[in-house]
């Protein structure tokens, strides 16, 4: 989901959800994925693990990984480009 997007959805200006996104939320866009800037070591762990499952998925199978993984996209409202 974007900063215009969720504007609309809210009706604020883009600034403004900008702003508590960033400085009230504390978050940064990385890899289209809105993430917390500062993770505890907890969360850290929690998303190493979740990367090395994929990571494990994928090698063994990626066409069955692209697949499942882009219908548990769609299934949290996530699209490819957000």
């Amino acid at each position: 989901m974007n900063v215009s997007r969720l504007a609309e959805e809210t009706v604020i200006s883009a600034g403004a959800v900008s702003t508590i996104i960033h400085e009230k939320l504390d978050m940064s866009k990385i890899s289209a994925t809105w993430v917390p800037r500062m993770l505890s070591p907890f969360q850290k762990d929690v998303r190493r693990q979740c990367c090395k499952e994929k990571l494990e998925l994928l090698t063994e199978d990626s066409e069955h990984f692209s697949s499942t993984f882009g219908e548990r996209r769609r299934d949290l409202g996530i699209s490819q480009r957000s």
